[in-house]
């Protein structure tokens, strides 16, 4: 199970363009200067990886219309939360 703390269709920040973006929480690092302090505990709504394919997929709508090519996980470590 992944614990996921939000999804965003059309992120801007952290790289060039536009990209959907999903944010893990449960980051053990607490970095000084972290970008999203927010997604450090565990707090989100728990997913598969088949319901988060399924959630990233119904989403393509608005990420075909941003012209988006790019996914973007957000987290320190994302696959140790997998």
């Amino acid at each position: 199970m992944a614990d996921i703390h939000s999804f965003e269709s059309l992120a801007a920040l952290d790289g060039e363009g536009l990209r959907y973006g999903v944010f893990f929480t449960g980051c053990p690092l607490r970095c000084a200067y972290c970008h999203n302090p927010d997604t450090w505990f565990h707090s989100g709504k728990e997913y598969t990886p088949q319901e988060l394919f399924k959630k990233i997929n119904e989403d393509q709508v608005m990420v075909y219309a941003a012209q988006s090519s790019f996914y973007l996980i957000i987290s320190s470590i994302p696959f140790l939360m997998l």
